[in-house]
């Protein structure tokens, strides 16, 4: 078990909460590009009532990471299978604060990730099956519209996701 470090007293102080909204209201529209930060977005921007130096910190990283993956993306393969498939996860009881768990799974058609999503449960999981259950609910739901959107615009699956 790793033991977590506590936060130092300069970690505490807080900032111009002004400041720390403007950088994190801007980082929130890279990770429809960026998949790969959602999470630490996410995090920072739980934090947007009270920033501290920490949290500020936390931004800082984001953006020094950000500046160091310019060339790195998402590729799309123009040759690939059309067969759709899906993978899911769940943090249980992840959240201190809350004890909801997060969901997280990715759709891909193909080799291409078409959708995914990371977010919290909406309720207080009593189990980690229970959680893995409403992430496993939640993917299916997501695959299910998929395929009746590739049905529509025409495209038919020659098997089941």
């Amino acid at each position: 078990m790793a033991l977590k470090s506590q936060p130092t007293p300069v970690d505490t102080k807080l900032v111009e909460a002004k400041e720390y909204r403007s950088l994190v209201g801007a980082l929130q529209y890279l990770p429809y590009t960026c998949p790969d930060i959602v999470h630490a977005v996410n995090k920072v921007c739980q934090k947007l009532k009270d920033p501290t130096q920490g949290d500020m910190k936390a931004v800082k990283r984001i953006l020094r990471y950000l500046k160091g993956t310019l060339h790195y993306g998402i590729k799309f393969l123009a040759h690939s299978p059309l067969k759709l498939y899906g993978f899911c996860d769940t943090d249980w009881a992840g959240c201190s604060d809350t004890r909801r768990s997060t969901t997280g799974y990715c759709i891909y058609l193909g080799a291409n990730c078409i959708s995914w999503s990371s977010k919290k449960q909406p309720t207080v999981s009593i189990s980690s099956s229970e959680a893995k259950y409403r992430s496993m609910a939640s993917t299916m739901a997501e695959l299910v519209w998929i395929t009746f959107l590739l049905r529509d615009v025409g495209i038919e699956l020659h098997e089941p996701p």
